[in-house]
């Protein structure tokens, strides 16, 4: 866990590096966090195999809800309106909101960073997504998950002032 700790504060230092524009790596401070998201991530999946299974399960079904929102909707509201039942579900069915964290996350902003052709709308469709991410986070997940998204909400922030 120590290697994780050094590797957060790597994280916002690099993130603080940008904002005061110390730093111009865009990719290389994503990959920072992206890497440290998933060392964190596999510390917080479950280690018994039954569980494992019905969170991916879980995280099947989100999918589909997701790619729905993406395939079916064309502005902003109506995407966030869709996918907003799943955000509330998740901080009522614990399984379920660690499987929205845990597992469609990464691809749900991956999918907003270039869903508009204007920037801009994608910079500002990440910070909701990981608004709702993090209001979840601080329900279900420890606080080092919570702080590691809010680090990220940070990058993005400074990354698409900067366009």
């Amino acid at each position: 866990m120590s290697n994780i700790t050094e590797d957060f504060e790597n994280a916002k230092k690099a993130v603080n590096d940008l904002k005061a524009s110390k730093r111009t790596d865009f990719q290389e401070t994503e990959q920072l966090i992206i890497n440290l998201k998933k060392e964190v991530r596999n510390d917080l999946m479950p280690k018994i195999e039954q569980e494992d299974k019905r969170l991916k399960e879980i995280a099947s079904k989100l999918d589909a809800h997701i790619k729905t929102a993406f395939e079916s909707f064309n502005t902003l509201d109506e995407i966030i309106n869709y996918l907003e039942s799943a955000f509330q579900r998740g901080k009522k069915d614990k399984a379920y909101g660690r499987a929205l964290i845990l597992l469609e996350e990464n691809p749900m902003i991956e999918k907003a960073k270039t869903y508009f052709s204007d920037k801009e709308q994608n910079g500002k469709f990440i910070g909701i997504i990981l608004n709702k991410l993090i209001e979840l986070s601080d329900e279900i997940m420890p606080e080092e998950y919570t702080e590691l998204l809010k680090v990220e909400k940070s990058f993005f922030e400074v990354k698409y002032s900067n366009l």
